[in-house]
C-alpha cells in the first residue's frame, strides 16, 4: 500500500503527455514554488529561457533581489491565472492598464511589481520605460519557447476598480490601500479556466508549437481576505486551481499537469516535506518532487560525474541505538573535558566559543594548551546532534533535551555572555562542527537509501547524498546560519578523514556537506582537503578508533585555523 511506504514507494505518478528534453526551450513562471523548478531545470542542463537577463555590470549577489534570473519573466510572482493573462496581454499589446504609480518619498514603484526593483525608480518615466522593456522581452521570448511551465498559487487577488489585477494588496509592499479604488476578489473555477484558456490561445497565436505544463504550488496560504478560516481558504484556493489545471490537461492536447501539489501535500507523505512553520516546503521536499519530474521525463543527472565509483558493502543497515558503542567513547571525552573546571573558570568572558560534539572537546584541549581562553566544546555527543535531541530557541540558539547537556550549554552561554540576545550581543569567534558527525554517516545513509529505493545501491549518486543532507542536516544548517546572522565570525570544521573503508563515499559526503555549509555564510575548514594538501592522513594523526584524530591532529588543525582565521 502507498500509505506504508512513507512516500518513497510512489512510482509513475505522472506520465508526460509530450516529450521534454534538454533540447526544448523552457519558460517557468508563477508562484514561489516555480523558482525551485527553474533552478533544478538549469542544474539538469535544460535550456531555460530568461527573457530579461541581468545587466553584465550588476553584481551577482544583487541580481535576484533586483528580480533577475528568478522566473523567466522579470515580473515577480504571478500567483493567479488572471495576473498571468494580464502580463501576456500587456506584452502582446492587447491590454492597457491605468497610469497608477506608487510613491515613497521621491521614489516611484510599479503597482504591477512593487518590489522590482526594491528601491523603486527615480521617475515615473523610468518606471514606464522599465515596464515596457519587460513587456517587449516577454513578447520576444514567447516566440521561442517550446514548453511553458506555469505554477498556479492562489485564487485570491486584489483588483483596481478599473479591472486590472495586482500581485499583492496595495499598501503591503508599496502604495496605499484605497477602499474606493482597491477591491478583493476570489477567483472561481470558471474564471480560472477561462483566464487560462484565453492566455494559452493568445500565446498559441504567436507560437503554434508551444506546449503548456501546469503545476499547483503546495505552499498553503499565509493569510486570507475571504473572511473564511485560513484552512478552508487554502483548501478552496488549491482545489479550484487543481481542478482547473486538471480540466485543461484533460481537454487540451497541448496542456499537461504535473502533480507537484500531490507529491508534497497528499496524505501518504504525512507532511514530512513541510518545514517547522508547516507552510514552507523543505529542500528535501523540492528534491523529492524534482526527482519524480526528472525520472518521468527521462532526464539525466545534472552533473556528468554524478555517480560515485565506490563499492558499498551490503551488510544490513544498523538499527538506531540509544547510545552506540562509538558514542560511549565520545561520552568519555565529554566527561573528561568538562571535569577540567579550571579551563572554563579561567575563561572569563571569552570571545572564542567552541560548539559541537567530541571533536570540539578534543580541539578545546589543544586550544587550552596554546594558552587561549575559550568557552564550550563538546556540548552533546554526535548521536544527540544527529537525532535532533534538542530544540532550536531564539534566545539560546538551541536547548538540549538531556539535562547534563543543557547545563553544559547554559554554562557556556554564561561565559560567552551574551551570544544571542540583543541589544548587548558580543561578537564572537565561533568554531563548530554542527551537523558533521561523519562517523554516523555511512550506516544512516544506507538506511536512507533503503527507505528511498527499497534497497541499497552499489553505485551511488551525488543526488542521493544531496537528498540525505537536506533531509538530515537542514536543522543543523539553520543553527549555523543563525550564528552567522548574529554577526559572529563562524568557522565550521569538518570531521577528521579517519575512515578505513569506502573513502570515496566519505569524501563525497564531506565535499557536499562543506558546500552546503558555505551557503550559510560561515567560513568552512574542510579538514579532509587540508590533510590531503599537507601530506595526507598518517599514523601521527590516527587515534585508532576510526573516527577521532590524535592529539597531534587537533593541535595541527587548530594551528591552521588560528593562523588562517583567528589572528589579525
Amino acid at each position: 500500500m502507498v500509505g506504508d511506504t512513507g512516500g518513497g514507494g510512489v512510482r509513475d505518478l505522472w506520465v508526460p503527455k509530450f516529450p521534454m528534453t534538454t533540447a526544448h526551450r523552457v519558460i517557468t513562471v508563477g508562484s514561489c514554488f516555480a523558482q525551485h523548478i527553474s533552478r533544478h531545470l538549469i542544474e539538469a542542463g535544460f535550456s531555460w529561457l530568461d527573457s530579461e537577463p541581468a545587466p553584465a555590470d550588476l553584481p551577482v549577489e544583487q541580481r535576484r533581489e533586483q528580480g533577475y534570473g528568478v522566473f523567466s519573466f522579470r515580473t515577480g510572482n504571478i500567483y493567479t491565472p488572471a495576473l498571468l493573462e494580464q502580463w501576456i496581454n500587456l506584452a502582446l499589446g492587447k491590454q492597457v492598464v491605468g497610469d497608477e504609480v506608487f510613491y515613497d518619498g521621491n521614489r516611484y514603484f510599479d503597482p504591477l511589481r512593487p518590489n522590482i526593483p526594491p528601491d523603486g525608480f527615480a521617475s515615473k518615466e523610468e518606471m514606464w520605460l522599465a515596464r515596457a522593456h519587460t513587456c517587449a522581452s516577454i513578447r520576444a521570448v514567447l516566440r521561442q519557447v517550446d514548453i511553458f511551465v506555469f505554477t498556479l498559487g492562489l485564487t485570491e487577488a486584489w483588483q483596481h476598480r478599473d479591472g486590472y489585477v495586482y500581485p499583492v494588496c496595495p499598501g503591503t509592499i508599496q502604495g496605499h490601500f484605497l477602499p474606493g479604488t482597491h477591491r478583493f476578489h476570489n477567483y472561481t473555477y470558471d474564471e480560472s479556466v477561462a483566464a487560462l484558456t484565453r492566455t494559452f490561445a493568445a500565446i498559441r497565436a504567436l507560437n503554434p508549437k508551444v506546449r503548456f505544463l501546469l503545476t499547483v504550488s503546495p505552499v498553503p496560504l499565509t493569510a486570507t481576505a475571504s473572511g473564511n478560516h485560513i484552512l478552508t481558504a487554502t483548501t478552496y484556493s488549491k482545489s479550484v486551481l487543481r481542478a482547473a489545471a486538471g480540466f485543461l490537461a484533460d481537454t487540451q492536447a497541448d496542456v499537461d499537469y504535473f502533480p507537484s501539489y500531490e507529491l508534497i501535500a497528499a496524505p501518504p507523505f504525512k507532511g514530512q516535506f513541510y518545514a517547522a512553520n508547516l507552510r514552507s516546503v523543505t529542500e528535501a521536499g523540492v528534491l523529492f518532487v524534482m526527482d519524480h519530474f526528472m525520472a518521468a521525463i527521462g532526464a539525466r543527472p545534472a552533473s556528468p560525474d554524478a555517480q560515485i565509483s565506490v563499492v558499498v558493502a551490503h551488510d544490513p543497515p544498523r538499527p538506531a541505538q540509544p547510545l552506540p558503542a562509538d558514542d560511549e567513547i565520545c561520552e568519555d571525552i565529554i566527561l573528561e573535558q568538562w571535569s577540567k573546571k579550571e579551563v572554563a573558570e579561567s575563561a572569563g568572558e571569552t570571545t572564542l566559543l567552541l560548539v559541537g560534539d567530541s571533536h570540539m572537546g578534543m580541539l578545546g584541549a589543544e586550544v587550552a594548551k596554546w594558552g587561549m581562553a575559550y568557552a564550550g566544546g563538546a556540548i552533546m555527543n554526535a548521536t544527540e546532534w544527529h537525532t535532533l535531541n534538542f530544540v532550536p530557541d531564539p534566545a539560546s540558539l538551541f536547548i538540549p533535551f538531556r539535562v547534563d547537556a543543557r547545563q553544559r550549554w547554559f554554562d557556556t552561554l554564561l561565559l560567552a555572555n551574551p551570544v544571542c540576545q540583543e541589544p548587548n550581543r558580543k561578537k564572537l569567534k565561533i568554531i563548530n562542527n554542527i551537523g558533521s558527525h561523519s562517523h554516523l554517516f555511512r550506516d544512516n545513509f544506507m538506511n536512507f537509501l533503503e527507505k528511498k529505493y527499497g534497497h541499497t545501491r552499489v553505485r551511488i549518486s551525488f543526488m542521493d547524498i544531496k537528498q540525505y543532507l537536506l533531509s538530515e542536516r537542514s536543522v543543523h544548517l539553520t543553527l549555523v546560519r543563525s550564528l552567522v546572522a548574529m554577526g559572529h565570525q563562524v568557522i565550521w570544521v569538518s570531521d577528521p578523514p579517519a575512515q578505513k573503508r569506502e573513502i570515496p563515499l566519505y569524501a563525497a559526503f564531506d565535499t557536499m556537506l562543506c558546500e552546503y555549509v558555505q551557503t550559510t555564510g560561515a567560513t568552512v575548514f574542510n579538514a579532509r582537503q587540508w590533510v590531503a594538501d599537507h601530506g595526507g592522513w598518517s599514523a601521527l594523526f590516527d587515534s585508532g578508533d576510526g573516527f577521532h584524530g590524535s592529539a597531534e591532529y587537533y593541535r595541527t588543525i587548530f594551528q591552521a585555523i588560528r593562523d588562517d582565521f583567528l589572528l589579525g
